[in-house]
């Protein structure tokens, strides 16, 4: 467990490889980053357009629709990412609520302590009980 220093700010884990502040500093990073993306575009655009063909999607009820390949991989990408973030904000919205209340049972329960006397000293038996 790492020990908090006052007035130093802890990193998250993996902040080098999202850090701006390295790739604002380092010109011939911020090129390879750009060199990167530019390779990605361009390996996704080439598959895009090498499955250019149509395909033909069946629903009940004798439904079906007619789209390019590119479209339904995408579609289902678009879905998949949509059902994602969904469950990302409904697990963050749950644990915000549950650390709010945990922060205001914390609050009551230590009213509850600071009200509790405690003695100076030991009962007068104690050392008898010894």
């Amino acid at each position: 467990m790492a020990v908090a220093v006052p007035g130093r700010r802890r990193k998250p884990p993996f902040a080098f490889l999202a850090s701006r502040a390295v790739l604002r500093d380092n010109c011939a990073m911020r090129l390879l980053l750009w060199l990167l993306r530019g390779l990605v575009f361009f390996l996704l655009l080439g598959f895009a357009l090498k499955n250019d063909g149509i395909v033909t999607l069946r629903f009940f009820f004798e439904t079906e629709w007619r789209l390019p390949l590119i479209a339904v991989i995408l579609l289902t990408f678009v879905v998949g990412v949509l059902l994602g973030v969904t469950a990302a904000v409904l697990t963050l919205r749950n644990q915000r609520r549950e650390i709010r209340r945990l922060r205001e049972n914390a609050s009551g329960a230590s009213a509850s302590v600071s009200a509790i006397s405690v003695r100076d000293t030991p009962p007068a038996d104690y050392l008898r009980s010894l």
